[in-house]
Formats: structure tokens, C-alpha cells, sequence
């Protein structure tokens, strides 16, 4: 047949070629004449790289009226589609079960060969799947990706691959996505991970089918966390690194058929074809799991601890929406203090993450930006004493910025039945000692920017810990500021 991708380029070619006359037959920009002439050119042109399917369809268009082409012109592209699948796919997919019925959907996909054991043997393939149902671990060598369906007892097949009870739509989903190649050109050059115009499609691909079979497929949208943070504090060869971090982990945990893409700068996108949303969170979590556990060293020090976001939905509907549930959650989880996985199943833990100050003093600039963008509500205080009980209970962090901190906090510490919020105190940096011994977690000075004032607030909410223990009301080591406990 030739080079395969000059063939996929010729098909493409087609494909645009139909997208145009469709265009022109609903506007009936054109005679039907003439789009027939265009149709039988591109029908001789598909019988000449052997696509038969493709070749019919087209004669079918150069025969049509006008009003018949907009229909026949995407019978012709799935045409297209199936052509490129199957030139490009040409696999063999072997099946170990006792039951061939419940697998029989895959012998109906283009440019996949499908055989069928009874019992275990050593053979060469694609793909192997295991039927959890008829068969135990441990199994025996095989050549080729291998996953394990139908599987009710993850634990009892830890290591392995495994997917549950699937529908014959979400196993085709599956099956399709592990052996579907991806051009390096579809890849970001940095993280090894698609591109976003890549992923674009396949998400069209898959709320296709999703919508028409009802299949399963939950959609991520994940950003890391303080990342300009990161650029600031190492350079932006470490964030560049903690991208490249990312991208490697999520190859390697992510199931074969899951899709990964860096969707913009920091953030990517993640679909779980045939997981349900309680499964597809396990995996993200397991993910986040790994990734705090990345070490980078950089001439500034080691970079460590990092931590990401994550909005879960289903995709349904349009895609598009999909997408802004997910960046609502997404939003959520950054709210209430970073490195989680949100969904609407956690509706009811999902309180507004807030701050408090107290003080009569402005707040510096850099303070009020930081407050800003790491809580969605900061509410003041001139006193501790104009505080109630029901004020502190979504409260993530209470600020104390006033020249009488000594006194309000101390007030604070022995009147409150909730004295395990962080505390951070603004004072000038003569009094940093003093705010420390009185109970403060963390200390800002008066002018800090918003850099680093946010990297402190992160730090006493539970991102990187400082260094010191937490003593209320006595120092227990020198006041010294560390990023990392190496």
C-alpha cells in the first residue's frame, strides 16, 4: 500500500476536501454538478490508495442532489476515519476468557485481529486481556501490553492493569485507546505528554460515544500548585523540571487507555475512559501521591514537596461544559488549600476556604495580594473581642496585624474553644521573636511582598512546613527560615 503516512496525509487531504463541499451544499453556494465532479475526483483518488469503503461512498455523494450531499458527506468521513484506523492500527488482540461472547464487540474494530483462548499459553500480540472472571494471577509471560477485565478484586491482582465490569461500548472505549498510536508530533515537546489540539480531538472522540452509549469517562483538569512560586524561588529550569516530573509520572501510573495532555503552561488534562469518578479519584490521588514524593535539585536547593489541584467530572453533553465543571472544581480544591482531588461527590466537605485579620492596621500590599489569591474569603477584625464562635468555623487562617498582637493573641489562645488555626502575625522585624514566643506559627514583616508572603501562608496552612516545631507561647529553637528539612 505504500508509505503508511503519506496515505493517512492523502486521506486527510480527502477529509478536508468533504468538509468543504458539505459546507457549500448547505449553503448552495455551488451546483450539484459540480460538487459530483469534485466527488468522483476524490473517489478515483481513494480506489487508487485502496480504500474501497471510502471509494463507494464518495460515488454515492457524486450522485446525489444538493440536498442529499450535507448527509452523505459524513458517511464519507467516518469513512475516512475508519480507513485512517485501520492503516494505522493493523493489531492483534488476544483474549483469555471462557466465555468469547462478552469480548465478541472487539471483532467488529477496524484494523484489529481478535483470537480467543480457553486456557493460558504463551503467544505474541498486542494486546492481551485477561478475563478476571475465568482466571487468578499469577499469570504467565507475555509479549505485548496486557490488561486484566472484569476485575471485582483489585488487591488480588495488585501489579496488573485492571478495569471492572465494562460494557461492550466502554471495553471497545478501552481497548481502542490502548492501542491507538499517537504521532510525536501530537506531543508536548517538554512533558512527552499530547498537546492540547491533539487531546481537543480525542475528547471529541470520546463524548461521542460516551453520550450515544452512556459510557463512563471522567475528565481531570489538574494544575500545579504554586508554580510561580517555584519559577520565582529555584528558576524556571526547576519548574521546567517539575513539568518534566509530571509528565513522566502520569505515563507511568495512568492506565494504558487513559488519555494525558498538558493543556496550558501548568495545568494538564486527564480522561479515564470507562473509570467510574470514585475510581478515576483513587488514580489521581495515587498520582498526587507520587508526585509529593519528587525530589529536583537546583542550584538554589532542593525542590520538594510538590503538590497539585484537580476538578473531576463526567464527561456529558458538550465537552466545553464538561470543562467548566471541572475548572470549578478545580477552583474549589485550590480554595481549600491546594493538593486535593474535588468533585461533585465531595459537595457537602466543600466549605469556602477563608481567612481572618485582626487589626486595625492596613494591610501591605504584598500581604493583601497573597491573602487574595490563596483564600476566596478574608474577612477583618479591629479585635479579637468583636470575633464570635461561629466566625472561626470555616476559618483556615487568622492574621493578627496590630501593635497590641502580644495581648489579642494571648486573649485569643485562652478564650477560644478552637486555638488549632494557624496564626500568622505581621509585625516589624524587631518583634519577630516576640510574636513567635506569644503562639504565632509563622511571622510576616510588615512590607513583605506577595511572593514570599504567599510561600509563608501556604507553608502554615500545610504546604511546605517550616522547619520549627510548633510550641504555643515558648520558642524552642533559634528563629531560622527553611524551605526543606534536609
Amino acid at each position: 500500500m505504500g508509505d503508511v503516512t503519506a496515505l493517512v496525509r492523502r486521506t486527510r487531504n480527502t477529509a478536508n476536501i468533504l468538509r468543504s463541499l458539505k459546507i457549500l451544499a448547505q449553503n448552495g453556494q455551488s451546483r450539484s454538478e459540480k460538487l459530483a465532479t469534485y466527488a468522483r475526483l476524490e473517489a478515483k483518488k481513494a480506489d487508487e490508495i485502496g480504500a474501497v469503503r471510502l471509494a463507494e461512498s464518495l460515488r454515492r455523494l457524486s450522485t446525489a442532489t444538493t440536498e442529499e450531499m450535507p448527509g452523505l458527506c459524513d458517511q464519507a468521513l467516518r469513512a475516512v476515519e475508519r480507513f485512517v484506523v485501520e492503516t494505522t492500527l493493523n493489531k492483534q488482540v488476544t483474549i483469555f476468557t471462557k466465555a468469547p461472547k462478552k469480548f465478541e464487540c472487539l471483532t467488529f474494530l477496524d484494523g484489529v485481529e481478535v483470537a480467543f483462548y480457553r486456557s493460558e499459553r504463551e503467544r505474541g500480540s498486542d494486546l492481551v486481556i485477561i478475563d478476571a472472571a475465568d482466571f487468578e494471577p499469577p499469570l504467565g509471560e507475555f509479549d505485548g501490553q496486557l490488561i486484566v477485565v472484569n476485575c471485582e478484586a483489585e488487591e488480588q491482582w495488585a501489579g496488573y492493569e485492571t478495569y471492572g465490569n465494562l460494557s461492550p461500548e466502554a471495553l471497545t472505549l478501552v481497548v481502542e485507546g490502548v492501542l491507538r498510536p499517537h504521532s510525536v508530533e501530537h506531543n508536548c515537546l517538554l512533558t512527552g505528554l499530547l498537546n492540547r489540539r491533539a487531546a481537543t480531538k480525542e475528547l471529541n472522540r470520546l463524548q461521542t460515544t460516551a453520550s450515544r452509549f452512556e459510557v463512563s469517562v471522567p475528565i481531570a483538569l489538574i494544575d500545579l500548585d504554586n508554580f510561580k512560586s517555584v519559577n520565582d524561588m529555584y528558576g524556571h529550569h526547576a519548574g521546567d523540571y517539575a513539568l518534566q516530573s509530571f509528565g513522566k509520572l502520569a505515563k507511568a501510573h495512568l492506565r494504558k487507555s487513559d488519555i494525558a495532555c498538558r493543556w496550558g503552561g501548568e495545568e494538564f488534562l486527564v480522561a479515564l475512559p470507562g473509570a467510574t469518578l470514585q475510581q478515576a479519584k483513587s488514580i489521581l490521588e495515587e498520582l498526587l501521591a507520587r508526585f509529593k514524593n519528587v525530589e529536583i535539585k537546583t542550584s538554589a536547593g532542593w525542590l520538594r514537596d510538590l503538590t497539585f489541584s484537580a476538578g473531576l467530572s463526567q464527561l456529558g453533553g458538550q465537552v466545553v461544559e464538561t470543562l467548566k465543571e471541572c475548572d470549578h472544581w478545580l477552583q474549589k480544591a485550590k480554595n481549600l488549600g491546594r493538593a486535593r482531588v474535588l468533585s461533585h461527590e465531595d459537595a457537602s466537605q466543600t466549605s469556602i476556604a477563608s481567612a481572618i485579620v485582626i487589626g486595625d492596621r492596613p494591610l501591605g500590599t504584598g500581604v493583601a495580594q497573597a491573602l487574595r489569591t490563596t483564600f476566596a474569603r478574608t474577612r477583618q477584625f479591629n479585635s479579637y473581642g468583636e470575633l464570635t464562635a461561629e466566625d472561626l468555623v470555616n476559618a483556615h487562617l487568622i492574621v493578627f496585624n496590630t501593635e497590641s498582637f502580644e495581648v489579642q493573641m494571648a486573649q485569643y489562645l485562652r478564650e477560644s474553644s478552637n486555638t488549632n488555626i494557624p496564626i500568622v502575625c505581621i509585625v516589624k522585624e524587631h518583634h519577630f521573636s516576640d510574636a513567635f514566643r506569644s503562639g504565632a506559627d509563622n511571622v510576616l514583616g510588615i512590607s513583605v511582598g506577595s511572593t514570599e508572603a504567599e510561600s509563608r501562608i501556604m507553608q502554615t496552612c500545610g504546604g511546605l512546613k517550616p522547619r520549627k516545631a510548633r510550641h504555643r507561647g515558648r520558642i524552642s529553637a533559634p528563629l531560622q527560615y527553611h524551605d526543606d528539612d534536609a
